[in-house]
């Protein structure tokens, strides 16, 4: 084998490892109620696990955290990217992991439970919680359509302008948190909204799980009937007939 005949060998084996290449994309989407913001303390702590985890064990990740219904403000960022939609509030923004995503996380616990000691955490400090993150909708089975909008219009914005000097995701999730008993409300316009904005996030291969949490205060019938019937209409809906594009859906199952 000549030579040229080993460079192009060469050329097109990285050309195959590339094609293979995966660099996956998360943002982690919290919706904002009281009764989540009771289990903010639990939810950070697990968020701060998993960046360490992956941190260990897949450095080249991206990860973004976003708190929607959220009346905070998010800082100028270097990229300009600023003008986020009302009610979404990113702790930090969608970018390959690094120790400044660590030390916020940290410091957002710090700050919620003044304690040195893990042993004495309380998942109950909800007055220091509702400081850091205040709640801008507080009726948000009301507001869930218009909040959930927002957040979806900031992850599309965030995927398809990634910072600088960052590879494109190939891998591109949104897991989605949430309590709320009505994503829509029953009000066919706000489905039809974010039916839309589904399509567009399909189109950039953007898949959304969403993960709906047992709110304590609901009995387990309304639950398992009322909410996750509407949850199943909001995601769960054919996408013209472009077959293809069914396996970036979202798994209603898997909730």
């Amino acid at each position: 084998m000549n030579k040229s005949s080993i460079d192009d060998y060469d050329e097109n084996e990285d050309e195959a490892v590339n094609n293979f290449k995966i660099h996956e994309g998360i943002i982690l989407a919290v919706h904002l109620t009281n009764s989540l913001t009771e289990k903010m303390t639990a939810i950070f702590s697990t968020f701060l696990n998993l960046l360490i985890t992956l941190t260990k064990t897949m450095p080249n990740t991206g990860l973004g955290l976003y708190i929607f219904n959220c009346a905070k403000k998010s800082e100028a960022s270097k990229d300009g990217n600023v003008d986020t939609p009302e009610g979404v509030f990113r702790v930090f923004r969608l970018q390959d992991l690094n120790q400044g995503m660590l030390k916020t996380l940290d410091r957002y616990l710090k700050n919620a439970i003044p304690t040195e000691t893990v042993v004495n955490l309380s998942f109950n400090n909800t007055e220091k919680w509702n400081s850091l993150l205040p709640i801008k909708d507080v009726d948000v089975n009301a507001s869930f359509g218009p909040s959930l909008y927002g957040m979806l219009q900031q992850t599309l914005l965030d995927f398809t302008n990634i910072p600088i000097r960052t590879e494109e995701y190939t891998s591109k999730k949104v897991f989605l948190f949430t309590d709320c008993e009505t994503p829509f409300n029953g009000k066919e316009s706000i489905k039809q909204k974010i039916h839309n904005k589904l399509r567009d996030l399909n189109d950039f291969k953007i898949t959304i799980y969403p993960f709906i949490l047992k709110n304590e205060e609901s009995e387990d019938a309304k639950m398992a009937s009322h909410q996750i019937d509407e949850f199943k209409q909001l995601f769960d809906f054919p996408m013209d007939t472009d077959l293809e594009a069914k396996k970036y859906l979202p798994a209603i199952s898997e909730i």
